[in-house]
């Protein structure tokens, strides 16, 4: 099983990818930390389940956080 995760919390992250491996058992994760990553992997990428933290960076290295939430139903639609 491929997952995409887009979250930009260490820690956060740690979490949900603790819970797939006990709940989904062996499966690639694939992490986003912004959403240009994210629209990145989607357009190459065909993903079997997408995690998203719907606050997040836009670019890498930005410290602004914005709702995400249209472009990534956007990004995912088709």
């Amino acid at each position: 099983m491929d997952i995409l995760v887009l979250e930009d919390g260490d820690a956060k992250y740690s979490e949900v990818l603790a819970h797939l491996n006990r709940s989904v058992g062996e499966v690639e994760v694939v992490r986003a930390t912004h959403l240009a990553d994210f629209l990145r992997f989607v357009e190459r990428t065909h993903f079997d389940l997408i995690v998203v933290d719907l606050l997040v960076p836009r670019f890498k290295d930005s410290a602004d956080v914005d709702d995400v939430t249209e472009n990534i139903l956007e990004a995912c639609r088709d």
